[in-house]
């Protein structure tokens, strides 16, 4: 009976620890969403947020996908383009400045971006967030 006894408290201890090994190598997806939050407008990838959390790129893009379902680059675009649509609504920087502080220093890259993710130009966004803001029926 007693060697029964150890044993299984050795068998549960073995089980603790594995669990808690599992747990330590498990991928913290949060952090690295918080991560890709905090630092959208700077020139940041895939692959170099992979070489910061020690994980391969195709790892990473398959776990945040498959967690918060879009992809990597499409969350970081959603991000800049959100704060674009802001800069433009709140703002008297020129359309250049605004693509720099999104993090695009290419501004054909930054409107072609803005145009496939909205439909419109920077220059049109910008000028319908103008219209509403004057239209008090909005």
């Amino acid at each position: 009976e007693l060697f029964a006894f150890i044993s299984a408290l050795y068998r549960d201890a073995m089980d603790e620890v594995r669990a808690r090994g599992r747990e330590r190598d498990r991928l913290d997806i949060e952090a690295i969403r918080r991560f890709a939050d905090a630092h959208c407008t700077e020139n940041i990838t895939l692959e170099q947020t992979a070489r910061q959390f020690f994980v391969s790129k195709e790892y990473l893009s398959k776990l945040f996908k498959q967690t918060y379902g879009i992809g990597f680059a499409e969350h970081l675009t959603a991000l800049r383009m959100q704060q674009a649509k802001e800069l433009l609504a709140d703002s008297t920087l020129s359309l250049h400045q605004i693509g720099e502080k999104t993090g695009y220093f290419d501004q054909a890259h930054f409107y072609k971006t803005f145009r496939k993710f909205f439909g419109i130009t920077p220059g049109e966004m910008r000028q319908a967030l103008k219209t509403d803001k004057t239209d008090p029926s909005l």
